[in-house]
């Protein structure tokens, strides 16, 4: 996950995101919180599970948890 240049305060957003969420997310096997300027947090997955188009499925879910956190802290800024 990573913010995009266009983000409102891509900084200031990227910091009071990762302070609300980052207990989640390193709670999240295999997740690290990324320390670049624009990014957010990252997971590689390895390209021969069986069955693969679920896993990712099952990433993108997971990654819409956090999608109320990512409006909170929009609205903040």
């Amino acid at each position: 996950m990573h913010a995009e240049e266009d983000c409102p305060e891509q900084s200031e957003f990227i910091r009071q995101f990762k302070q609300l969420e980052r207990e989640r997310i390193n709670s999240w096997k295999g997740y690290k919180i990324s320390e670049s300027s624009y990014s957010v947090c990252q997971r590689t997955l390895q390209l021969n599970f069986k069955n693969l188009e679920q896993r990712i499925y099952e990433e993108f879910n997971r990654l819409r948890t956090l999608e109320s956190s990512i409006d909170e802290v929009l609205l903040d800024l």
